[in-house]
């Protein structure tokens, strides 16, 4: 980024903050005494939508309304019920249904009695009154309309009633942001360098609120505070390797961002309501991990910013989903939503400016970042986790453990408590019809008990290789059926399924789980990591598969690797139309497997002319693989070992 040349007389420039932020501001300017100042700008939004919610949870708790006005007679009552937000322009009002009725009591009977029935539209003002967070509403006009909604007649009687006793009680709504000011002030030194306290302490003191405005269907204000940027030339980094001291201290703050990201991504999606919204959130969290398992696969000393960098690029994809979830929240957790959109946003903004901010990530930055989203402080947010969540896999529509043929799990679990067992028998029995032609496409030789190998105790070699493959190929063939049993795909794609497992299995390790090494037995494993026959990468699936089955157990190995294959043909290739672009349903075996390789932004790498030729390589040995898979023959994976 180029910043402002040393003069005084400049311009204020704000900036705009990246596709998804564009509220936020950077505005620079220059002061002689401490150089160049950036004032932040962070967005906090309020949707009509939410503003109603707002009003039946602090005004109107009972759906049946509120009296504001009324006596022990029953003569002389107020109620209003059924409030609405609305915001036509520049300005807010509050639209109520009203019931009036007053009259004097003789006895056990009311005379005189009147009766109103019809709508309150106010009009409020919003104000800022306290710069540390605190928003109030005031009436300034009021109007009596019919139930239609439409100017009607009324009598100045009931008009004075209104305006004595709905102005006050309406006026008593409140936003109280005091608590993601004070969140985000607590938050900035933690993510700042501890070598200029001075520095951090003058930006946390301006941290304030500002700048009500209401406008485009919001009201909204903004977190503002000061950063003074230090004028340092930014000087391009070499690209030389990391040391191992350096590789170590990547991988322990790598890890524990992670950990962080895992929580908020699994905590948005136990509230998130749009399916795609949580699709998104497991999308980012997957991809992140590929991102980063690249950056420590090359090494260079650009990973010292990789961090930051991710902290940015994950931010601006998560947080229209955290907005569209706050707006659509209750109580006291949409304020602590809102609240970690400001701090997140505040960090993203000072993430942007780089290294002379002193912009630092810290595991108590992140902690506390974590924190603000929950209410329970005696949870830890980056405490570590197992490798196979069950909860996680739930949440994001897997099976709760991974479903392994022959363990007797699998469809019956997803069942229908409801229907019969007859019901259910039909269903399976369908279900085992439509895969037949998979069953059937296996050319092998069959495995008699005598020729069964144990395939998590050996390799393949020149003796065993016809048997090892035959095996393999079963238990390859087993999975497919069992993934299909449990998960839905449309029998059309299918055969297409089988064939991309195979074809995948080949490409990876040519069907091997293990290779010998010194005379033992070790896992395949790549550079990036990388485990067994279909090369599960424990670091990208953590909270979903177990690190030591992926390693040391061929099934579970296959049984991941065909879920996640199925998961791409499904939610992505399919979903997102790959098959609708020359080269029409092959593109949804091209598709899956570029995800397969490098996560969900690799979906249509293979039809793009700007892909890595390394990619394109790789994803040419993967078509031509696949090719010789369909057409049949005796096991073209045995290419590998001749």
């Amino acid at each position: 980024m180029k910043y402002l040349p040393e003069r005084q007389n400049h311009p204020n420039l704000c900036l705009s903050m990246g596709k998804y932020l564009s509220a936020v501001c950077l505005c620079f300017i220059f002061f002689p005494a401490i150089g160049l100042a950036a004032k932040l700008e962070v967005p906090i939004q309020f949707s009509s939508d939410y503003l109603t919610r707002l009003l039946n949870e602090s005004l109107f708790p009972q759906p049946e309304g509120v009296s504001v006005w009324g006596d022990d007679t029953g003569c002389n009552d107020l109620t209003l019920s059924d409030p609405q937000a609305l915001i036509e322009g520049e300005q807010f009002f509050v639209i109520t249904n009203a019931s009036v009725q007053t009259g004097v009591q003789v006895g056990n009977r009311c005379f005189g009695l009147l009766r109103w029935n019809g709508k309150v539209k106010a009009e409020q003002r919003v104000d800022i009154t306290d710069p540390q967070g605190k928003i109030a509403f005031s009436t300034i006009d009021t109007k009596l309309l019919n139930q239609a909604g439409s100017p009607g007649k009324f009598s100045n009687r009931v008009w004075k009633i209104a305006k004595q006793y709905v102005h006050p009680y309406l006026d008593r709504l409140r936003i109280d942001l005091t608590g993601a000011v004070e969140e985000t002030r607590q938050l900035l030194p933690l993510f700042q360098s501890e070598q200029d306290i001075e520095r951090t302490r003058r930006m946390i003191e301006s941290v304030h609120l500002d700048q009500l405005r209401i406008a485009d269907q919001q009201i909204s204000a903004k977190v503002e505070f000061d950063i003074e940027v230090e004028q340092t030339e930014v000087k391009p980094l070499k690209q030389s390797p990391l040391s191992d001291d350096e590789t170590l201290r990547f991988i322990q703050n790598w890890e524990q961002w992670d950990t962080f990201l895992a929580f908020i991504v699994k905590t948005a999606a136990q509230d998130v309501l749009d399916a795609e919204d949580k699709d998104l959130l497991l999308d980012v969290l997957i991809q992140t991990r590929y991102d980063l398992v690249d950056v420590l696969r090359n090494g260079n000393v650009r990973s010292a910013e990789a961090l930051r960098e991710s902290f940015i690029a994950t931010w601006q994809l998560l947080s229209p989903v955290f907005r569209n979830m706050s707006q659509n929240m209750h109580g006291g957790k949409s304020l602590r939503f809102l609240g970690f959109i400001a701090a997140a946003d505040a960090l993203e903004a000072l993430g942007q400016l780089g290294p002379v901010t002193g912009w630092d990530i810290s595991v108590d930055g992140l902690r506390q970042l974590a924190r603000i989203l929950i209410d329970d402080p005696s949870i830890d947010p980056l405490e570590k986790r197992p490798d196979a969540d069950p909860d996680m896999r739930e949440l994001f529509d897997f099976d709760r453990s991974l479903q392994l043929p022959g363990t007797g799990t699998g469809s019956n679990n997803d069942a229908d408590p409801s229907s019969s067992v007859t019901e259910q028998a039909a269903d399976l029995l369908i279900s085992v019809i439509d895969l037949l032609p998979i069953v059937a496409a296996s050319e092998t030789d069959p495995v008699t008990d005598n020729d069964v190998l144990d395939l998590n105790t050996i390799t393949p070699n020149r003796d065993n290789l016809d048997r090892y493959l035959n095996q393999v190929q079963d238990l390859l063939n087993s999975v497919t059926f069992g993934t299909l049993m449990t998960k839905p795909l449309d029998p059309s794609y299918r055969e297409l399924f089988h064939t991309l497992v195979l074809t995948t299995a080949w490409q990876e390790t040519c069907w091997r789980q293990y290779r010998k090494r010194n005379g033992e037995l070790m896992p395949m494993t790549s550079s990036a990591g990388a485990l067994g026959m279909m090369q599960i990468m424990p670091r990208v699936w953590k909270g979903f598969y177990d690190t030591q089955s992926l390693a040391r157990d061929i099934e579970y190995n296959a049984a991941a690797g065909t879920e996640i294959l199925h998961r791409y043909l499904v939610r992505y290739a399919l979903r997102k139309g790959e098959d609708q672009h020359e080269g029409g349903v092959d593109n949804l075996a091209k598709a899956s497997y570029a995800a397969y390789n490098g996560g969900p932004k690799h979906l249509s790498r293979y039809r793009k002319n700007n892909t890595p030729k390394s990619l394109q390589k790789i994803d040419r040995g993967f078509w031509d693989k696949f090719q010789q898979v369909r057409e049949g023959g005796n096991l073209p994976v045995r290419q590998c070992y001749s």
